[in-house]
């Protein structure tokens, strides 16, 4: 300590004796961590949220290898008039044959153009449901032809048709990512330009668009909207509340100076450490200017209340600057390390985003000195008319008046009531937070009336699905897809997917060998099965293949090297608790079958996050209490000290988890980050109230104590907290949900842990600080 003393009154007084050098050392620093802001890059696709050496990610990539992807553009068109009029296959047909104009689209599938295996006598047809080309003149007997043979195709009814042929999608897959990954702004916006077109050529005429890459441009749409309108949102909020803490332009501008330049610092630092801005750390800029006002609120605070007290100005700075260090550096300390617990998060997001405010907030701290503090010396404003006096005074704590020892007393004489109704609170939240649900389903991140939800809603409605799951399935020799023995397996495999009732249907290569085969024997339903040998596997997928067209190969079922073969899965969950538990019961059923089976695709990959934000949650939270723990013991000089201050930091958790259980909402990346960010925000009222207290119960009795804590602390925790539960709050305005979320129990959080450390604080010290002089009879 004696150390920290040293550089306090060094550091203090440089600031004070050259405040320009201050400012010169501070803008260099700025400048060169802003030379990182140009490297910082956005990333909304799937990627963004495992390490790129994540087992997920590797097995996806092996399935890009094999397969291509299944990321795709999804486009939904429902006629009340039915789907196979003139009208409308013309539509179809005009809007597929557009899409392979957009960028990066590489294949596009739709009811008319599947090629279906038909016997015709001695000949073998493969052939679309429609022809282009016969459909500029179709009659009505070749449409109710084509309509008859897509509802009695087990392929596409389902899949790319409903049942009574009213609505109908359109696929279009993009090119695998590899290294460079496709633009999805731009496939998206093109994809707009097309619907927009159609939508006025065909007002009655329903569309919905979706699909993976919609999806992940959805992410950037809203980030960027929620960042364009929370932003503003915020500086007018707080700049109100500025205005009236302090009735003056100064009192608003340097804030905001402090807090602009942080966040410089921030995003240039998340540029050299070569994070990405993505649904969650775009939130940075937002979180920080929350979190980080409060110490410049503080510094300027105790200036006034200074200069009020015949200080000169610059006595007034050195009497803030020096009463808040060490209160002001703790509260960074443990914010700081409340976002940096989730420096080793395996959901990139988070560990980005923890990281990113972790850094910002000792930014805005060495902000608040090396910044703020030569700006009030070099501009100090308008000096009191009262006469100065000596440089050497300071700003006394006001006398508590009769309320603040009123309830001082009460708190005294209740003080074990209230510890008693405390363990109560804090039992029964923690036995309601069992009921909490991790859930990551990624539609549920959109509000209820965005488009991609009501897009989704309503595949679910036409088609009964409302996920994909691939299952890449490994041959266990060269070549040995085509063995009969390894795709009968796969059959039994599927049979048993089929019997699930969340299983809608599934698509492998055995789909399109039972279909060859039964058209290679005259059309007899008998042979409606896979093929004998491994020769008569090989000679029907050369035919078919053949009678493909380029854009549409065979090596999308079963890849190139005939080593393995894809199951695509149509189903209805949406639960990631429920989803995890059916994958590992696919995987174990085919291990039981003798298959080498692996469940991948973007489906599976948000779902998989769910046993990550459970490590992550544990693993953080671990980190917060136990370095904050110390943090507190260290600065204050005492583990009792410590431990008391975040006792009214760890209970507000514990009721928050229990009426967040109740709320019946799910544990998803934002809400995971709730517990240690709040331990980490609520735990500066209860520093601010021990340095207070440490320093006051030497010469006073408890009561005086209190009293005057409550008299002279309790007004700068309110309108602290009171900026960061608005700030936070804020984020439910905000599209993105999981932020959204987030914002709203950090904020409900933080107004519990307030009452805590006005009310459960000071009666833990009353009952168990055996240290305190006792009090003096009234």
């Amino acid at each position: 300590m004696r150390l920290l003393d040293k550089f306090k009154y060094a550091f203090i007084d440089f600031i004070i004796k050259s405040p320009k050098k201050t400012l010169l050392f501070y803008f260099l620093a700025t400048t060169l961590l802003s030379l990182g802001i140009p490297f910082l890059k956005a990333d909304f696709s799937y990627k963004v949220w495992y390490n790129d050496n994540d087992p997920m990610v590797v097995l996806y990539r092996e399935f890009e290898k094999n397969f291509g992807n299944d990321d795709n553009v999804i486009v939904g068109i429902y006629d009340e008039k039915g789907i196979f009029t003139p009208r409308t296959v013309k539509l179809i047909q005009g809007f597929s044959d557009d899409l392979y104009h957009v960028s990066d689209i590489i294949r596009v599938d739709s009811v008319l153009n599947f090629y279906d295996i038909q016997a015709n006598g001695d000949e073998i047809d493969i052939e679309p449901i429609l022809d282009e080309e016969a459909i500029e003149n179709i009659s009505n007997a070749e449409l109710q032809e084509a309509r008859s043979a897509a509802l009695a195709n087990d392929i596409l009814i389902g899949s790319f048709i409903n049942q009574d042929a009213t609505f109908a999608i359109i696929s279009a897959q993009v090119r695998p990512a590899h290294d460079a990954p496709p633009d999805y702004t731009k496939i998206t916006a093109q994809v707009e330009d097309l619907l927009k077109r159609q939508r006025e050529l065909n007002p009655d005429v329903k569309f919905v668009v979706t699909g993976p890459v919609i999806m992940t441009d959805a992410f950037r749409a809203i980030t960027i909207k929620d960042m364009g309108f929370l932003i503003p949102l915020l500086y007018g909020i707080f700049t109100l509340i500025l205005l009236y803490l302090f009735r003056s332009v100064s009192g608003v501008v340097l804030p905001y100076v402090t807090i602009t330049f942080s966040t410089l610092m921030m995003l240039g630092t998340m540029g050299i450490l070569g994070l990405t801005l993505n649904t969650l750390s775009s939130a940075t800029p937002t979180i920080l200017l929350t979190v980080a006002l409060a110490d410049a609120i503080h510094v300027i605070t105790v200036y006034h209340l200074a200069k009020r007290k015949r200080l000169s100005p610059e006595a007034a700075l050195r009497t803030s600057l020096e009463k808040n260090f060490y209160p002001t550096l703790l509260t960074t300390v443990t914010t700081a390390l409340g976002f940096l617990s989730f420096f080793d998060a395996k959901i990139r997001p988070v560990s980005e985003m923890g990281v990113a405010v972790g850094f910002g907030a000792a930014y805005a701290w060495i902000a608040t000195y090396a910044l703020l503090g030569p700006m009030l010396r070099l501009f100090p404003g308008k000096v009191s008319e009262i006469p100065p006096v000596s440089e050497d005074a300071d700003a006394r704590d006001t006398v508590p008046n009769s309320r603040s020892f009123h309830f001082a007393g009460l708190v005294s004489k209740h003080a074990k009531a209230i510890l008693v109704a405390s363990a109560i609170f804090g039992g029964l939240g923690l036995y309601g937070s069992r009921n909490l649900i991790v859930n990551m389903d990624p539609v549920e991140q959109f509000p209820k009336d965005h488009p991609m939800t009501q897009a989704y809603n309503i595949i679910e409605e036409q088609l009964g699905y409302i996920g994909t799951v691939e299952i890449l399935i490994q041959a266990p020799e060269a070549e040995g897809a085509k063995d009969p023995k390894f795709l009968g397996k796969v059959e039994e495999f599927e049979k048993w997917l089929r019997s699930k009732d969340y299983i809608k249907s599934t698509l492998s290569i055995n789909d399109y060998l039972k279909k060859i085969n039964r058209a290679f024997n005259n059309g007899n339903q008998e042979f409606y099965r896979l093929p004998p040998t491994s020769e008569h596997v090989a000679q029907e997928l050369f035919f078919y293949s053949m009678g493909l067209p380029p854009e549409k190969p065979i090596e999308n079922r079963i890849n190139a090297s005939r080593d393995a073969v894809r199951i695509t899965v149509n189903w209805t969950i949406r639960s990631s608790k429920e989803s995890n538990e059916e994958f590992e019961r696919i995987q174990l059923k085919a291990k039981e079958l003798g298959l080498n089976a692996k469940v991948t695709g973007k489906t599976p990959l948000f779902h998989d996050l769910t046993p990550y934000v459970v490590t992550t949650f544990v693993t953080s939270l671990s980190i917060a209490l136990v370095t904050i723990t110390i943090a507190l013991s260290v600065i204050l000089q005492s583990f009792r000290l410590g431990l008391f201050a975040m006792i009214p930091s760890v209970l507000p958790l514990m009721i928050g988890g229990g009426l967040f259980a109740l709320s019946g909402y799910h544990i998803d990346m934002g809400t995971v980050l709730v517990a240690s960010v709040c331990l980490g925000i609520a735990v500066d009222d209860s520093v601010h109230f021990m340095f207070a207290y440490r320093r006051l119960i030497q010469e006073k009795t408890f009561k005086q104590t209190l009293a005057t804590i409550v008299e002279n602390v309790y007004p700068s925790l309110f309108n602290t907290t009171l900026l960061l539960v608005l700030g936070f709050s804020s984020f439910v305005f905000g599209t993105y949900i999981p932020n959204a979320k987030f914002g709203v129990s950090v904020a409900g959080i933080l107004i519990i842990a307030l009452v805590c450390d006005f009310i459960v604080l000071p009666a833990l010290l009353a009952v168990f600080d055996k240290k305190k002089p006792l009090d003096k009879a009234a």
